[in-house]
């Protein structure tokens, strides 16, 4: 399925995605392919659910939900040309609005005169319903006969009003549980649109407010960073968790819709996927008693042998692959890279897929590209879109973190178009040109053997993409894990630039490099040449003298696959041209959300000598 994006003016609504409109192809303001898709799958729904959104005449509010609820109960085929289904749209506009006018209720003292996104639509009570809400006290006004408090009920990042009788404010205090009761209805005031009049107050639990390390002043992330399970219940933080439920949702819903299974590979594993030495080993603790007292024994291996935390989903993906055909997983890895940067953690989230029969890594990128842009595409019209926007609209974050356009970052996912592809010898070139004019632009002179550094990568898409996605392909088969397959295409002449067939995915406003895969080598002799060169057949001690060797094809004497033996059946047993790719998932809602800092995207990060709670 293919999307034709263009610029567009006419799209002032912020529900609907900026800079980005539907062209009319064949009647449609998508273009696709309807023998591939039947009319009640959930991707046409969308585009016509689009297209009766982009019809609503002058006068309608244009709200996504309005054209959803509408579409929900009409047929799909006659839907877009049913001038029927665009009034009930209208009408139940105009019916809200006169619900709205007739509840107004005399309750203006005191309110704020700040102006919030409007309640409904991220809380769904009708003015008049009688609700019950939990959630904690942000703030509270007392006056003298009326009193008003915030509460997060962790739905929005807007904070619900409620309207209290002094003899139930005098039980509130800020940081505290409350549970109550009462009815909902509009404010007055401009600082909520509308707000909740408490009617019973159904349970309080308190808060030692001076003892709380959450405080109304000013507090740097450093500090909130060092109590991981209190900082949860910042609006900030619990908006940050709100995006990656949506987006998990998002790629869940991307995936079951083509057919790919989700799986659960395991966490401990018997070797290092990377082969980069960085990994965690897993020791028991069999008497902590023992331990305190220093008599406790060296620990034997709980498993008989090493084993690790696992760094990388990967090879454990190809061996469901190999029977359930495309498979995707999103699962946490673990790294001992002794890195404190904002862009490391040592426990962190990937988002991995391995896919049979790909034989090509354009077919690899158009994957992701795809999978990209509707993942953004699912953002736009979803209420953590507006919420994001409130966050950074406001001047305390502006003056603190700097100016974000979201807009300007989800475009450039969503307009694929734009995404460049460059080969590795072809960015190295133009980064040598680009150190040979100004040298002092680098700081680490580009070399063909030593790889991209942040600060390439970060030129690579400023000059070379525009600031749009750029894919970087066929980097040197020494810099490489040993699984990829090698291009056909090397020099004899020059071995030292023999290259594999991956690609790493580097993204705009400092993001850089977030996504990164390849073919699989496929054929078991040219995998076990690679783990050669790769120094992972190692010889036992004393092979020099009398050299064994494993039972195995194409071992030379000596030689083991050891731990990788269960990785290479995969090929002696039968095999087929596959590949895939991994996401930092972590790094991709840095990106999305506009944090810079990876530990604010996390809700316990673990880094480098540091694992609060």
């Amino acid at each position: 399925m293919s999307w034709r994006c263009t610029s567009s003016s006419r799209l002032r609504h912020a529900i609907r995605p900026p800079f980005l409109s539907y062209e009319r192809l064949g009647g449609s303001f998508c273009s696709y392919n309807p023998t591939r898709y039947s009319s009640n799958t959930p991707v046409k729904r969308e585009i016509v659910e689009r297209d009766c959104y982009d019809q609503l005449p002058e006068g309608v509010e244009k709200n996504i939900d309005d054209v959803r609820a509408v579409a929900a109960r009409s047929d799909l085929a006659q839907l877009v040309s049913s001038k029927a289904a665009l009034r009930q749209i209208a009408n139940g506009q105009e019916a809200k609005r006169r619900e709205i006018a007739r509840s107004k209720e005399d309750t203006t003292e005191g309110h704020s005169s700040e102006g919030p996104p409007d309640e409904l639509t991220s809380r769904s009570w009708a003015l008049g319903d009688e609700v019950q809400v939990t959630g904690l006290v942000q703030s509270i006004r007392r006056h003298k006969k009326i009193a008003f408090a915030n509460i997060s009920d962790g739905k929005t990042y807007q904070t619900l009003q409620i309207v209290l009788l002094p003899k139930f404010a005098d039980k509130l205090h800020n940081g505290a549980y409350v549970e109550l009761k009462g009815m909902w209805q509009e404010s007055k005031g401009s600082g909520h649109t509308h707000e909740l009049l408490v009617k019973e107050l159904i349970f309080v639990g308190s808060s030692d407010l001076e003892a709380s390390p959450i405080q109304k002043k000013n507090m740097t992330v450093d500090h909130l960073r060092t109590f991981p399970h209190l900082r949860l219940r910042i609006p900030s933080y619990s908006l940050v968790n709100r995006v990656r439920s949506h987006v998990t949702s998002a790629v869940h819903n991307y995936y079951s819709v083509r057919g790919a299974c989700y799986v659960q590979p395991p966490l401990i594993t018997s070797s290092d996927c990377e082969g980069a030495g960085e990994t965690f080993t897993i020791t028991p603790r069999l008497n902590p008693a023992a331990d305190a007292a220093g008599m406790q024994s060296k620990p034997s291996h709980y498993f008989r042998s090493p084993k690790y935390m696992t760094v990388s989903s990967q090879l454990h993906l190809e061996a469901f692959a190999a029977e359930l055909g495309d498979v995707w997983t999103l699962s946490p890895t673990f790294r001992a890279e002794q890195s404190d940067t904002s862009r490391h953690l040592s426990e962190f989230w990937m988002l991995e897929a391995e896919f049979r029969q790909v034989t090509e890594v354009a077919k690899l990128t158009e994957m992701v590209a795809d999978l990209m842009q509707k993942i953004i595409f699912s953002i736009w019209p979803s209420p953590v879109c507006n919420e994001l926007r409130q966050y950074w609209s406001e001047d305390h974050n502006i003056q603190d973190k700097g100016r974000v356009d979201l807009d300007a970052r989800w475009n450039a996912l969503a307009s694929t178009d734009a995404w460049k592809t460059v080969t590795y010898s072809e960015a190295m070139g133009k980064l040598k040109d680009a150190a040979q004019s100004d040298s002092k632009l680098f700081e680490y002179k580009p070399e063909w053997n030593q790889g991209l550094q942040l600060e390439h990568e970060r030129w690579i898409v400023e000059n070379i993409g525009k600031n749009y996605p750029v894919f970087v392909t066929n980097y040197p088969k020494k810099q490489k894990p040993f699984y990829m397959l090698s291009n056909e295409d090397k020099s004899e002449s020059e071995p030292q630039h023999e290259t594999v067939a991956c690609f790493d995915l580097l993204l705009p406003y400092g993001a850089a490099e977030v996504v990164g895969g390849s073919l699989r080598e496929h054929r078991l002799e040219p995998l076990i040449a690679n783990m050669r060169e790769k120094g992972l057949l190692r010889r036992p001690a004393g092979t020099d003298q009398n050299p064994t060797t494993e039972d195995y094809p194409f071992l030379q004497p000596g030689e083991s696959l050891n731990t990788l033996k269960w990785y290479a059946d995969l090929r002696r047993f039968g095999s087929s041209p596959h590949g895939g790719f991994g996401i930092g998932f972590d790094r991709l809602l840095m990106y999305l959300t506009g944090i810079n800092n990876v530990r604010d995207i996390v809700p316990f990060p673990r880094t480098f000598g540091v694992a609060h709670c």
